[in-house]
């Protein structure tokens, strides 16, 4: 048999092994959309008589293997996608959400002991890092802030004692003015009476050979 007929004849059989049946009777020439296949009948051109048909039907079990290869290529490619994207996920959550963790944790220690000596922890040099120095420096400029007004208020605590030990001490310098006054103007008093009470005396003593004088010269 010729080359041609045994390539027609190995088409047909590989037809019935699809269940693909070619129609027993030839329709119309032509595209037939709804069984996919092309129609052109075969005239003999000295003739012009038919010689027979050609009937052209595509095998769509082929496209059917290539959708469900992109569809299976497809939904791979997603749950791998998903699988990479819950793990850098994760990963990139760690690094972000951990110094956050700690930055949160030691603003309540701060908060809750009033302790500005304490630092948070830097674990790395991006923004968040930056964030951690941001809020290191202004707890040490608190720290140095509260150390000033520490430093003050001893200070003024010392000033206050010694301007009440230098009160208390003028105060009691004072009592002893006071006290050394009152002994004195008790003295001039005693001296006073006493100084009155002689001069009585002597005044009394005086007046009585006085008297006797006086009378012995009238007589």
């Amino acid at each position: 048999l010729p080359a041609e007929t045994l390539k027609v004849q190995r088409m047909r059989d590989d037809l019935k092994a699809k269940n693909h049946s070619s129609p027993e009777k030839a329709p119309e020439p032509g595209f037939h959309a709804k069984e996919r296949a092309f129609v052109k009948p075969v005239v003999n051109e000295k003739t012009k008589l038919p010689v027979g048909t050609i009937y052209l039907r595509y095998d769509s079990e082929k496209e059917r293997v290539f959708f469900r290869r992109c569809v299976s290529a497809v939904l791979g490619s997603l749950v791998l996608a998903s699988v990479l994207g819950w793990v850098l996920a994760a990963k990139f959550q760690k690094l972000i959400t951990e110094p956050i963790f700690q930055l949160l944790k030691t603003a309540k220690r701060v908060s809750l002991d009033k302790d500005y000596s304490v630092r948070a922890d830097k674990l790395g040099q991006d923004e968040l890092g930056h964030l951690v120095d941001g809020f290191n420096e202004m707890l040490q400029q608190i720290q140095e802030r509260d150390q000033k007004l520490e430093r003050h208020r001893e200070q003024l605590e010392a000033q206050v004692t010694e301007r009440t030990r230098e009160l208390t001490q003028a105060n009691s310098e004072l009592l002893a003015a006071k006290e050394r006054a009152e002994d004195a103007r008790r003295l001039a008093e005693t001296a006073n009476r006493a100084k009155t009470n002689f001069l009585s005396f002597m005044s009394h003593e005086l007046r009585t050979p006085l008297t006797s004088i006086n009378g012995f010269s009238e007589m």
